[in-house]
């Protein structure tokens, strides 16, 4: 798995890429990661995009039920909203899993097709900073 995580603090915005396969570990990995990298924003709005991860094959129930507890941690004192991104049907019914296993109290999670269009009014951006977001993502694709 390689990933890039690019964060814009201004907007507690958070939009991370995610190539090539994905098992248990390296969620775990990047999750860590993600709390470091977003310690102090008194709130987050985060696309996860795994459009072009290609396998998670490796990828268990009792990885995400693990991952459920650290989520759960991020979440106590701040609200987190995620979009996961996907294009691929199976990366989709595994998607669904983690946020049906996550979504509860200050943390919410939603899958959707292809579009991060919708993700940024579901995060209650208004249309100026939208803008901004739409610029700043289509700087890393």
């Amino acid at each position: 798995m390689a990933y890039t995580m690019n964060i814009l603090s201004e907007l507690n915005f958070s939009y991370t890429q995610v190539t090539g396969s994905l098992d248990d570990k390296e969620l775990h990995l990047l999750v860590l990661a993600f709390q470091i990298e977003t310690k102090g924003l008194e709130y987050v709005r985060e696309i996860l995009d795994l459009r072009r991860t290609e396998d998670v094959s490796k990828l268990t129930v009792e990885g995400l039920l693990r991952l459920s507890e650290l989520e759960r941690e991020r979440s106590i004192d701040r609200d987190v909203r995620m979009v996961i991104l996907i294009k691929d049907p199976i990366i989709k019914q595994v998607a669904e899993v983690f946020a049906s296993v996550n979504t509860r109290g200050n943390f919410t999670v939603r899958v959707v097709d292809n579009d991060d269009n919708g993700a940024l009014d579901w995060f209650g951006y208004d249309k100026v900073e939208q803008v901004k977001l739409k610029r700043f993502i289509s700087k890393l694709d």
